[in-house]
């Protein structure tokens, strides 16, 4: 075969707006001293009731899958928070005494209908654990408002959450853009 140059329209490749902004969001974590996890999005169902949701929450409308190879990987995970918490739990028990980790990743909510024809929705989201000395609620308070300036985004507005299941009630709050 002669080797010749393509003719034509060349499509030159380079990373969407999406793509860019998550390539400045982990470098502007990994600046802030925050260690990048990556976990399966195959999980086990029982991992929500780590984080005590409640038994009508949508987070347990899991997408499964057919051919699992055991319970620990055959769902689809609706949340970043239990494969946070084993990366966290992980690190502490191999004596690690502090840790910020990030994980952007996706989830899966359950939108199949009864022939399997509609896709499950796929959302991309930011999980933010860290343990240890100087690191507390106002730490992660921090990251979060130098990540959104950094990012260009509005100033965050806090609010007071009492009633989370997952977290504890006097140390846990929303955060608001716009």
């Amino acid at each position: 075969i002669k080797p010749t140059l393509m003719t034509g329209d060349i499509m030159v490749g380079g990373l969407s707006h999406r793509q860019k902004m998550e390539e400045e969001l982990k470098k502007t974590m990994s600046a802030l001293g925050c260690y990048e996890a990556a976990t399966y999005s195959f999980v086990s169902p029982s991992g929500v009731d780590q984080i005590n949701l409640p038994a009508r929450s949508f987070k347990r409308d899991f997408v499964r899958l057919l051919n699992p190879l055991g319970d620990e990987t055959s769902v689809m995970r609706t949340t970043l928070l239990p494969n946070m918490l084993e990366v966290l739990k992980h690190n502490v028990n191999h004596s690690v005494s502090a840790g910020r980790f990030y994980e952007i990743g996706h989830v899966f909510y359950g939108q199949l209908d009864e022939e399997r024809s509609v896709l499950p929705l796929e959302v991309q989201e930011l999980a933010i654990g860290l343990y240890g000395e100087g690191n507390d609620f106002f730490t992660l308070k921090g990251i979060l408002v130098h990540l959104c300036r950094h990012l260009g985004l509005p100033e965050l507005d806090f609010q007071r959450e009492t009633n989370h299941p997952s977290f504890h009630p006097g140390r846990c709050a929303n955060a608001y853009v716009g």
